[in-house]
């Protein structure tokens, strides 16, 4: 019934929302939303909207997508932008897809429960993470502060992600959890362990 579309590497019209549309054979009727440009936090957002449909649309089923091609930002190593050779070793081309619904039938076998969703922006990090589309094509650039950012708001981010989830009788605990990262470099991996006390496997 609904599509999300996410990306940070593509800007056109008709969008890549309505070419899979059509490519996939699904109705002239199917409820899009493109979410553009949104850099790391794009699958998480999708994540959020696709659970905000589907729990305000009785029946509906969302198919959520994101489509990245990063090398479209590639650019030669220079001497005035090193970091433009990081940002092309760290983050890759790629897709993903899922459906989400509330409420399956017996006919569907969901394998996992998005039970919240939340964002937290900290005031004063605007340049921290920037992305630009100019005559070069796409840029991105992470400030060199952006894991010490991290490290020193995380904690409390998910304590209140967990209370949200349910669990403010304090009997879960960070250790207890399946976690995916988006990752960003070594040194945001090595700062949410240290400062979560994660243990290495997690």
């Amino acid at each position: 019934t609904h599509l999300v579309y996410v990306s940070s590497s593509e800007f056109r019209l008709p969008g890549g929302d309505l070419y899979l549309s059509a490519q996939l054979g699904l109705s002239n009727e199917v409820q899009r939303v493109m979410l553009y440009f949104l850099g790391c936090y794009g699958g998480v957002s999708g994540l959020r909207v696709a659970k905000d449909i589907a729990e305000n649309n009785p029946g509906s089923r969302v198919l959520l997508t994101t489509s990245e091609t990063t090398v479209l930002g590639f650019r030669p190593p220079n001497k005035a932008r090193p970091y433009d050779l990081v940002g092309a070793a760290l983050f890759g081309d790629g897709a993903a897809a899922l459906i989400i619904g509330a409420d399956p039938t017996e006919s569907e076998s969901p394998f996992v429960e998005l039970h919240c969703a939340m964002q937290q922006f900290l005031p004063g990090t605007h340049g921290v993470i920037d992305g630009r589309l100019s005559e070069e094509g796409i840029s991105f650039k992470l400030g060199r502060d952006l894991p010490q950012k991290i490290e020193d708001n995380v904690e409390e981010f998910c304590k209140k992600l967990v209370a949200e989830a349910g669990s403010g009788s304090g009997s879960l605990e960070l250790n207890d959890l399946f976690w995916a990262v988006h990752p960003g470099g070594p040194a945001i991996l090595s700062g949410l362990e240290t400062k979560l006390k994660l243990k290495p496997e997690k």
